[in-house]
């Protein structure tokens, strides 16, 4: 009786153990935020990778040849989506002098 106790015991262990190695996958996140200014030339593309490194692109102020921002925007989405990223959520705003945009992706290992 003690063995059988002992074995259920042992199962039950192993089923737990097995369940929790299912529910822990990591992922991997990029943040992209794209500040977008109509009179100063401050326009920049900010990215956060993985690691935790910033890179920083510069764009052209909202109302000159704003096509050009578009273009950029596209090409770092597509970079990450090309990885295997895929777009969790957006958001933006205005603020009194232009656009903010926060774009967030991740990635299930």
């Amino acid at each position: 009786m003690k063995k059988v106790k002992l074995i259920m015991l042992v199962v039950t262990a192993m089923l737990f153990l097995g369940m929790e190695s299912v529910s822990a996958q990591k992922s991997e996140t990029v943040i992209i935020k794209v500040y977008e200014f109509v009179a100063s030339n401050n326009s920049k593309i900010m990215v956060i990778d993985p690691k935790g490194v910033v890179v920083e692109t510069e764009l052209k102020k909202m109302l000159t040849k704003g096509e050009q921002n578009i273009i950029l925007m596209q090409k770092e989405i597509d970079k990450w989506k090309n990885e295997g990223f895929t777009i969790d959520g957006t958001s933006g705003g205005t603020a009194s002098t232009g656009l903010v945009t926060t774009i967030i992706l991740s990635k299930k290992e």
